[in-house]
């Protein structure tokens, strides 16, 4: 599958999940232009993906932020 990062999203309110509020999470969209966060895990550093849609279902809230890239 490929992936390009597009943004960050830093967590404002994590909703009641893990997550850490205040931290900052690198943005993704795959081949079906679905957005995803991806954290790694401190103990293993294996990644885990989060779409974005289900972080807002979760009741997450986060600023999103794009980033610019030059386009040819």
């Amino acid at each position: 599958m490929s992936e390009t990062q597009v943004g960050i999203i830093n967590i404002k309110n994590n909703g009641g999940t893990y997550l850490i509020e205040g931290s900052t999470l690198p943005v993704f969209i795959d081949e079906e232009n679905v957005l995803w966060a991806r954290e790694h895990y401190c103990a293993d550093d294996e990644p885990c993906d989060h779409p974005l849609e289900d972080l807002k279902s979760d009741g997450v809230v986060f600023e999103l932020k794009f980033i610019a890239a030059e386009v040819r």
